[in-house]
């Protein structure tokens, strides 16, 4: 096991990418590019390690993002992050969370429905194609960390109010 690794992608989970380039350049949105391109860039550099490196490396970036100490960033979702290291580890997968977030937006879902169906979509299109134990053990703490992110969307969602 990789520890080292696995630490710097804590650290590169914790680091607020999107946010110190949009304080730079305040009219251009990259957020979702930067969360994704930090997602892939990590699992990209550790996917010749041991098997489990990457899918651990990819849960340690969800836990940096968020639970960053940044309190302006609790606003920026963990679900490009995902994504991105998604793609690359598996892109069946990728593309299932992809499909699945874009039907929902074009629907006018919520977004927290669209971010954790997006996530499911994942876990079900990587067992369909790979069979793999190891996605499962990564992607519920992972649905459950963006779960726990967008608690107040849910809460309003759940909410007999809303009905």
């Amino acid at each position: 096991m990789n520890w080292p690794a696995l630490l710097v992608s804590l650290l590169l989970g914790l680091c607020p990418f999107a946010w110190i380039v949009q304080r730079l350049w305040p009219n251009r949105y990259l957020g979702w590019g930067l969360d994704a391109g930090k997602g892939a860039m990590v699992v990209q550099l550790l996917k010749n390690q041991d098997e489990w490196v990457p899918w651990l490396a990819l849960l340690l970036l969800i836990i940096g993002h968020v639970f960053t100490p940044f309190k302006e960033l609790k606003k920026f979702s963990a679900l490009p992050v995902f994504m991105g290291a998604v793609a690359v580890l598996s892109p069946e997968a990728g593309i299932a969370s992809a499909l699945v977030l874009a039907y929902a937006t074009w629907v006018g879902k919520p977004a927290v429905i669209g971010t954790l169906s997006a996530v499911a979509a994942a876990a079900i299109a990587h067992w369909v194609f790979y069979s793999t134990e190891i996605y499962f053990v990564v992607i519920i703490p992972t649905f459950l960390l963006i779960a726990y992110q967008n608690e107040k969307e849910m809460d309003a969602i759940l909410s007999p109010e809303s009905r």
